[in-house]
């Protein structure tokens, strides 16, 4: 097995490790919830962990350092079974827990999807090369070399960093348990993030639509709140506005500029350049889809 492959799913199992940390609590405190909670489960697991391992470190309780880190797995863990102790209980009565395998394996298989397919992208460009990236970089080999708080600026010696930096330190964290360095944890961290906005949305959109009386009961009433969370899935992080498309055709030489006079897109067509390219080209275009 390839390296990259092994880093791919040491990260998975660690998600799949913090997530059932959390488990018991989210089935607990979203119990309303007709999937009670289980697609928050990971990214619940994954924020829990990252605020106790935080506050620890922030009051010198511990040092920053993979053993700490499971350390604060283990208590996420004992929150979680405290939380969800009357659960186990009512289980033990007889009672069954209200959650279809058939969500569990369209929540976990929409999650790994998305991580595999977003970390083969970045498994073709790992680099951090350009804009904001070396600076994303930076703020987290910072974060795992630092050994007291707040995390030191590589850039400024001797001051620490003067910005917000949790989500930094969340993937640092999870690299750390993963045993993975931050140049690693970087790129499959992106992916990871991107397997929880399309898991959590999904589970968002299937409770809303779910939620109604008569949703489950009616004939096809999972399948349609599971199409719905699925089509919201693929609407929020896989979807584009039209300024891309139009961008693909004016690339390939279309005459789109009665479209763009109508959607009035500041420098489009005019900064644009025909590239005759099944993409669209690797200058800055985005920039004017995503502002």
């Amino acid at each position: 097995m390839s390296a990259l492959a092994v880093q791919f799913l040491t990260w998975y199992l660690v998600t799949q490790v913090v997530a059932l940390a959390a488990l018991p609590l989210t089935l607990r405190f979203f119990a309303n919830l007709p999937d009670r909670g289980y697609a928050f489960a990971r990214v619940t697991g994954i924020l829990l962990t990252g605020v106790v391992f935080w506050l620890a470190y922030s009051y010198g309780l511990v040092r920053n350092e993979p053993g700490s880190a499971w350390l604060a797995v283990l208590v996420v863990v004992a929150l979680s079974v405290a939380a969800g102790w009357p659960l186990w209980q009512e289980w033990r009565g007889g009672a069954r827990p209200r959650i279809a395998w058939g969500y569990v394996a369209a929540v976990e298989a929409l999650f790994l999807a998305a991580f595999m397919a977003w970390a083969l992208v970045r498994a073709y460009d790992p680099a951090a090369n350009h804009t904001e990236k070396p600076m994303d970089l930076m703020f987290m080999n910072s974060i795992a070399a630092s050994a007291t708080y707040p995390p030191m600026d590589a850039w400024l010696a001797g001051h620490p960093i003067s910005y917000y930096y949790f989500g930094y330190w969340l993937l640092t964290m999870m690299g750390s348990l993963a045993g993975q360095p931050p140049a690693v944890a970087y790129n499959l961290g992106q992916a990871c993030w991107y397997g929880l906005l399309l898991s959590t949305v999904f589970g968002l959109v299937y409770n809303l639509l779910a939620a109604r009386r008569d949703a489950l009961t009616a004939p096809l009433g999972k399948l349609a709140a599971g199409a719905g969370g699925l089509l919201a899935a693929l609407m929020v992080g896989v979807a584009a506005n039209v300024q891309g498309l139009l961008e693909w055709l004016h690339a390939n030489g279309v005459n789109v500029t009665p479209l763009a006079a109508f959607f009035q897109v500041q420098g489009f067509p005019a900064e644009a350049a025909v590239t005759n390219n099944w993409y669209i080209d690797f200058g800055w275009w985005w920039w004017r889809s995503s502002r």
